[in-house]
Formats: structure tokens, sequence, C-alpha cells
């Protein structure tokens, strides 16, 4: 009933989503950053030495599984979605990509082998694309 009678609904998903397709969460006991320090995931860290970031941070970190598949909620939740396409959204933290491609969704930190070319120069880096966020070519406005 909530789909039908809202005007708008939005999903917000995060890595316990995945965690029944095998994903390791963020958090919690079995999570990434409980066994990694912060320090490793930053720009600073990876400009420093992007050998060392990719081999320890990245790979032992961020790789899916080879078995990862869309599990019972990633498939419900598409299906919401394509059901009730003028009310509903979704915005995900997961980088897995295992939530099913839909206009409806917005994965908020990229997708796992989606990579963007940093400057090499850190005064212009930037965690956007543009500076304007204003920018009609964005995907997702701040």
């Amino acid at each position: 009933d909530i789909c039908l009678y809202r005007k708008r609904v939005l999903f917000i998903t995060g890595a316990g989503i995945s965690v029944a397709s095998g994903v390791r969460p963020f958090r919690g006991s079995s999570g990434v950053w409980t066994s990694t320090i912060w320090t490793n995931a930053t720009r600073e860290s990876f400009r420093k030495d992007p050998l060392k970031w990719y081999n320890e941070f990245w790979l032992p970190n961020l790789s899916l599984p080879q078995n990862a598949k869309p599990n019972a909620a990633h498939h419900a939740l598409h299906e919401i979605l394509e059901r009730y396409p003028t009310t509903l959204s979704m915005i995900t933290q997961n980088v897995d990509g295992l939530h099913i491609p839909s206009k409806r969704l917005i994965e908020a930190h990229g997708r796992l082998g989606l990579f963007k070319c940093i400057p090499a120069n850190a005064d212009e880096d930037s965690d956007t694309d543009s500076e304007d966020d204003d920018d009609d070519e964005r995907l997702v406005h701040l």
C-alpha cells in the first residue's frame, strides 16, 4: 500500500543486503573497516604508493567472491522498483554491482570495475566530477 499511496518512496541499501551473496560487510566483527586501518583507504595512501595500495588494501578488501550473485533481496527490490517506476527510487552505498540495473537505482559510491582518473596535481583533486554542483551533465546532483 505504501508504494501505491505515497507520492515518493526511496529505498536506501548498504552492505548488509549483499552479505547473503557472500560479500563482506564494511562494519561489524567481520567487516572491512574492522580488519583494515582507515588510513589505508585514503587518496593520500594511494598517491604515495599506488601499487602497495592496490595490493594491500584494494585487492584483499574490495574484490568480490567469484560466485557472488544477486540474492533474493536484490531481486525483490528490483521487482518492486520496476512495478512502481513513477514513485520509487533506490540509492545504494554498495559498490559490489549486485543490484540489478535500473533507471531508478543510484550507486552513490560507484561500482567496482568503474574507475575515474584523478589529476596528478593534488591541488586539483576532487571527490566530484565537477566543481559545480549545478552541472547539468552530472547524473546525481548534490
